[in-house]
């Protein structure tokens, strides 16, 4: 039976020093080195953040992006990052917790506007995977076409990046053998 946790969903404009400490020793501890980057498109993340007793025990958080198939319009994708949970706790289903929740709310768009300033509708959801076995296990999938990251009016490959996708409500029709790109960003394009 998996262990239960209080979840929380704290935009990182409302972290406190303390917790964002935390959160980052957190990461650092269940990667095995400090991965933690503080890029400028973090300071719009949602952080859905698992508490056991006030300390914090798992955590994952989403960005916006814009992911294109086949160079269609733009999906307003929840992009995921940063899914961790203390090393001692681990394989006691607190991450898989997380990600439902996280699931959840990006699918419940009068909770998620509730957190937001903004009215927001996600299509998609992302993630670029260290473990894609154990997100396939919640619904995930690997995607099998080719990656692209957008920057200037280009295109450029990205054979070596794993990306996996999560069907929404509002998800429309899609091929995972299709080819997938996203815009340029600081830090790890994917």
């Amino acid at each position: 039976m998996d262990q239960e946790i209080e979840i929380k969903i704290v935009p990182a404009t409302k972290l406190t020093r303390v917790d964002k400490k935390a959160i980052q020793a957190l990461c650092t501890r269940a990667y095995g080195e400090d991965v933690w980057c503080d890029y400028e498109y973090l300071n719009t993340a949602f952080h859905i953040v698992g508490f056991d007793a006030e300390k914090i025990v798992s955590h994952a958080l989403w960005v916006d992006r814009s992911l294109s198939v086949n160079g269609a319009a733009p999906l307003l994708t929840a992009y995921v990052e940063y899914v961790a949970t203390e090393p001692c706790l681990q394989g006691q289903g607190l991450a898989s917790q997380l990600l439902r929740f996280l699931i959840a709310v990006i699918q419940d768009t009068v909770l998620l506007n509730a957190e937001r300033d903004d009215d927001v509708h996600y299509q998609l959801a992302a993630l670029a995977p260290a473990d894609s076995s154990f997100y396939q296990r919640l619904g995930w999938e690997l995607w099998q076409g080719e990656l692209f990251v957008r920057e200037n009016g280009q295109q450029i490959a990205t054979p070596d990046d794993n990306v996996m996708i999560y069907r929404l409500a509002s998800t429309p029709k899609i091929s995972v053998q299709d080819t997938l790109s996203a815009e340029w960003r600081e830090g790890e394009l994917w």
